[in-house]
């Protein structure tokens, strides 16, 4: 046992630092964040998919239990007020300090892990509702009282025997509603001796009173006595097996006992969700201080009062060898134009995934990042729904009317990122729409990055928007990019580059650049 204990903490320490590859159900992991009341505070899903948080997630993720990611991505859907967010920083540093301490809550948690399971949210929001009939006490006690009265007169063991196959025949009826929640009641049994482990490995007495531990407490045995299960691997304790079974049939003593525990739980679901929450934070805690000991460069941000942004090194975590960015505002909003795949969608990407991680964990992937406390909109992954009647355009403008209600209900500082604004429409429509939307955004409390492939649009938009741009060249019949955003505007396409590359017919070369001529002659 000992020699086991060893292993795990010393595989735990080995995998401390390195990103965890495990099948995760996002849909069973966002339980808990699905059925929490929401406020105002949430990441709304659009954006968080615009950002394609569910894979950053799982970069982040390296929670040992299935509690510690939910928790986990409850944080990350949630922008925290600024002083949650610093109390658990506080928490992460001192598992980057307290090696021995980590490696005792990793324990822990892994052993909490072999139980644990995605449903107990459902419980602690709902409760469980598939009680048994009260009438099972009568049964019982009848049962009871009957096996009394046999012993002084052998004359009752017939109606106690016809009562017991009752009994015993409703045993097995209600047992398949004990069953569905046999998982939850281990869990909660798990949960409870995590639980307790973390408090004592943490020095956090004060988490529970006295009263609470001994709720708990009874909750744990009461949920031990319907999940513990007899190995029947052997004639003798498959014997014992069925003498406990004729028993608990008899007197009915599971549908008792289960009755008992989904009351205790129902009343008690604040209490189980503290327990619950503590247990996923800590796991969540030592995912993060995993996370950035794993020879990245990252940085803690700076929360300031100013519309700014003060960026070095900023990387997006899931591209290899990604190229870094720095950007420095002040009062003022970004346009930023470049050619096709140059680097302006993941830009926006980059910048939105940091801001949410810093607004969350207390956490960026720069060496630098000097940012009002923001909350975050996106208009990125615009598509037809044709089924609901919607356009592209369409869904562009219903989106911006979302962005444009949003400001009026904050009462911080929003950051809007646009991508290719409103390309579902035609380029005259397009222009002398974004100009006025974004010189509409620019007078209120918000800063807005947008790309776009318009360069008129600037003209229009100067006096509140900083231009910036990414850059490409031709070389070797390829396309090259630097992936690296520049101070100034991109007038140059490179759609003849593109289709040189990928050795188009000539024809359609030549009559591209002829027609593209023509064009600019007209504008002119």
């Amino acid at each position: 046992m000992f020699n086991e204990k060893e292993k795990i903490r010393r595989r735990l320490e080995e995998d401390f630092g390195k990103p965890v590859e495990k099948e995760r159900n996002i849909d069973l992991i966002r339980l808990y964040f699905d059925l929490k009341e929401k406020n105002e505070n949430i990441v709304d899903g659009r954006t968080w998919d615009d950002l394609d948080m569910e894979e950053v997630f799982s970069f982040v993720d390296r929670t040992l239990t299935t509690t510690g990611e939910q928790i986990l991505y409850d944080l990350l859907r949630n922008n925290c007020p600024v002083d949650e967010t610093r109390k658990f920083d506080v928490k992460v540093k001192y598992y980057l300090r307290e090696q021995n301490c980590r490696l005792d809550n990793s324990v822990a948690l892994n052993r909490y892990s072999d139980s644990g399971s995605y449903n107990l949210p459902g419980i602690l929001f709902n409760g469980v509702t598939s009680g048994i009939p009260k009438y099972v006490w009568v049964l019982s006690i009848l049962s009871l009282l009957l096996m009394i009265l046999t012993i002084a007169n052998a004359s009752f063991f017939i109606p106690f025997l016809v009562v017991g196959i009752v009994n015993t025949s409703l045993h097995y009826y209600f047992k398949k509603n004990i069953n569905v929640h046999t998982l939850d009641f281990k869990n909660l049994k798990a949960l409870d001796i995590c639980f307790n482990k973390l408090v004592e490995n943490d020095n956090e007495k004060e988490v529970l009173s006295g009263k609470e531990k001994r709720i708990l407490n009874s909750i744990s045995k009461k949920s031990l006595f319907l999940s513990i299960n007899i190995d029947v691997s052997n004639e003798l304790s498959a014997l014992l097996f069925y003498v406990i079974e004729i028993v608990k049939g008899f007197f009915l003593a599971d549908a008792i006992q289960f009755n008992r525990i989904i009351s205790l739980i129902n009343r008690e679901k604040e209490l189980i969700k503290r327990v619950f929450e503590f247990t996923g934070r800590v796991d969540a805690a030592i995912s993060v201080a995993s996370l950035k000991s794993g020879g990245i460069v990252y940085s803690e941000p700076l929360f300031v009062k100013d519309k700014k942004f003060d960026i070095v090194d900023l990387y997006h975590p899931l591209i290899k060898d990604c190229k870094r960015n720095g950007i420095t505002i002040k009062d003022k909003n970004v346009v930023i134009t470049g050619g096709n795949m140059s680097g302006k969608t993941t830009f926006l990407k980059t910048v939105g995934i940091n801001v949410l991680l810093a607004r969350t964990i207390n956490f960026t992937f720069s060496s630098k990042f000097e940012l009002p406390y923001l909350r975050i909109f996106s208009s990125i992954h615009n598509e037809d729904r044709l089924s609901e009647g919607v356009s592209f355009f369409m869904d562009e403008l219903l989106r911006t009317k979302e962005v444009i209600e949003s400001l009026s209900s904050s009462a911080g500082i929003i950051l809007i990122l646009i991508d290719e604004i409103y390309r579902g429409t035609n380029s005259k429509d397009r222009i002398t729409l974004a100009s006025s939307v974004l010189n509409f955004l620019a007078g209120k409390n918000c800063m807005v990055l947008v790309t776009t492939h318009d360069p008129d649009i600037i003209k229009f938009v100067k006096p509140n928007f900083e231009p910036f741009y990414f850059d490409n060249s031709f070389k070797d019949n390829k396309v090259v990019f630097d992936y690296k955003i520049h101070k100034g505007i991109q007038l140059k396409t490179n759609v003849v580059q593109l289709i040189k590359s990928l050795d188009f017919p000539e024809e359609i070369v030549n009559t591209t650049v002829e027609y593209g001529e023509k064009f600019e002659s007209r504008l002119k």
